[in-house]
C-alpha cells in the first residue's frame, strides 16, 4: 500500500489507522490519499537515516500524527511526535503520548 502525498507515492513499513469497518467485497487500494495515525520506518541497510528523516517531515506535512523508527541492530525504537521532537526507548515500554500507545520494546524485538 503506498500513500499518495504531492503527487508521490510512498510506502512506510507498517502503518496505523483507527478502527472501523472493513468491507471485504472491495478489491484492495494500492493507493491511498487518506493518512494513517501513525507510520513505521524500519531501518535497513540500504536505506540513510536523512532518507528516513525526509520521509517523515513529508508525513508529518500531510498530517500523519506519529511516526516511528525502528532500528534494529541497535535494539531502539524512536518515537517523533513531530519533526523536531523524538523521544528514544531502548528498555521497557514504548511510549507514544501523542497517540496513547503503550507497548513493551521487548514486543517489538522478540
Amino acid at each position: 500500500m503506498s500513500l499518495r502525498i504531492d503527487g508521490k507515492n510512498y510506502t512506510p513499513d507498517v502503518c496505523l489507522y483507527p478502527k472501523r469497518d472493513v468491507d471485504l467485497s472491495l478489491r484492495d487500494t494500492r493507493e491511498l490519499d487518506e493518512m494513517p495515525v501513525l507510520a513505521i520506518e524500519i531501518l535497513s541497510h540500504t536505506q540513510t537515516l536523512e532518507e528516513i528523516l525526509d520521509r517523515f517531515g513529508l508525513y508529518f506535512g500531510a498530517v500523519v500524527k506519529s511516526c516511528w523508527l525502528v532500528v534494529p541492530v541497535a535494539g531502539v525504537v524512536v518515537v517523533y511526535a513531530s519533526p523536531e521532537k523524538a523521544q528514544r526507548f531502548r528498555t521497557g515500554d514504548i511510549i507514544d503520548e501523542q497517540l496513547n500507545i503503550q507497548l513493551p520494546l521487548e514486543d517489538i524485538f522478540d
